[in-house]
């Protein structure tokens, strides 16, 4: 998770920080979540964490990638990594700020990720339910690498997929990544013509539908 620290506790221990750091809000923390998120997390959502920020961490190597970089790059100042029973949901209401014009415009980019995030959860949940039926611990194997092939492909999630290719690896059959690296269509498994093809849709749709309500016939 990417979240936005706009609120700092005291440490219960307190280390020297990084100079690098600013512990002054707001922040870009790069959050590792390990075990199972009881609620659905979208954009907006306010939380409270306890964990420890740090530097981010990398590899050494002489013209190696650089992690450190790219999370700058992306504007994140620190990590953080903590166990799931450490979130606490806030239940705050997603209202739009009465503040200025350029808050109300952050809020409705965000509600906009909101909405995609939630689109994109239901369309996974469809997918799942009409390839897998009611109790997906009951589909088969071949059924269940349709799903996870369809849904990274269409949606770019790529977590059913790992886990496929997980029990083919323990198996001792070759994985899916492996196969699609072989013939050299890997890249299709994260940004797919069939995206842009969407895109291109959407984006269709809505201006020949803003274009009726605008221009009357």
């Amino acid at each position: 998770f990417r979240l936005a620290v706009d609120r700092l506790g005291p440490p219960q221990a307190a280390p020297p920080a990084p100079p690098w750091v600013a512990l002054e809000p707001p922040l870009a923390v790069l959050v590792t979540v390990s075990g199972q998120v009881g609620l659905p997390i979208w954009p907006g959502d306010r939380m409270r964490i306890g964990a420890g920020m740090h530097e981010p961490g990398g590899y050494l190597n002489p013209g190696g990638w650089d992690r450190r970089r790219h999370l700058a790059s992306l504007g994140i100042q620190a990590v953080a990594s903590l166990d799931s029973g450490a979130m606490l949901h806030l239940a705050t209401p997603f209202a739009m700020p009465s503040g200025s014009l350029a808050a109300r415009w952050a809020w409705l980019e965000l509600a906009m990720l909101r909405w995609a995030a939630q689109a994109r959860a239901a369309l996974l949940v469809a997918i799942e339910r009409q390839l897998l039926g009611s109790k997906p611990e009951l589909a088969t194997g071949a059924s269940t690498e349709r799903s996870a092939l369809l849904v990274a492909l269409t949606l770019g999630e790529r977590g059913p997929l790992l886990l496929v290719d997980a029990r083919r690896d323990a198996a001792r059959q070759p994985t899916i990544d492996a196969i699609f690296r072989a013939a050299g269509i890997f890249h299709i498994l994260s940004v797919s013509g069939l995206h842009l093809a969407v895109a291109g849709w959407v984006c269709y749709r809505g201006l020949a539908w803003l274009l009726l309500v605008l221009v009357p016939p």
